[in-house]
């Protein structure tokens, strides 16, 4: 839970401030928000697809790459330093999305789950660890 709660809003705080904080971040985290989600409207509107993937867990597994793992890494270690910030951006985008829609995505054959609100959303954002980076970088 520490490495959760610390490591990885330390990590993506360095990040950051090691690529730098520019429009094209911003830009890639867009990309990143709007690929998914058409990625996701497409697993929900296409028959065939659904039926295939009809859970919501295949379909968000299908959605949402592994950049933070295997995309920044290989950014650091093969690119220019312009495509980190990218694969930060990308990443970001990214993880702020699945941490904010994915629960309520996943618990929506539940019941008892709560409702998707814009209250919801904002607490779900204040404690994702992506957002705790990103708010860490631009205090300090």
């Amino acid at each position: 839970m520490a490495v959760i709660n610390f490591g990885v809003p330390i990590s993506v705080m360095g990040l950051l401030l090691q690529a730098g904080l520019d429009w094209s971040l911003l830009e890639a985290a867009f990309l990143a928000v709007l690929a998914i989600g058409v990625m996701i409207l497409l697993l929900r509107t296409i028959p065939k697809v659904k039926q295939l993937m009809s859970r919501p867990t295949l379909q968000l597994a299908s959605s949402f790459g592994n950049t933070g793992y295997f995309g920044i890494p290989v950014a650091l270690a093969l690119l220019p330093s312009k495509a980190l910030t990218m694969s930060i951006g990308y990443d970001l985008g990214a993880t702020l999305l699945i941490w904010s829609l994915g629960p309520p995505f996943l618990a929506e054959r539940v019941k008892n789950a709560a409702p998707l609100s814009p209250s919801v959303l904002t607490q779900a954002l204040l404690v994702n660890p992506a957002a705790k980076g990103l708010i860490g970088a631009l205090i300090v």
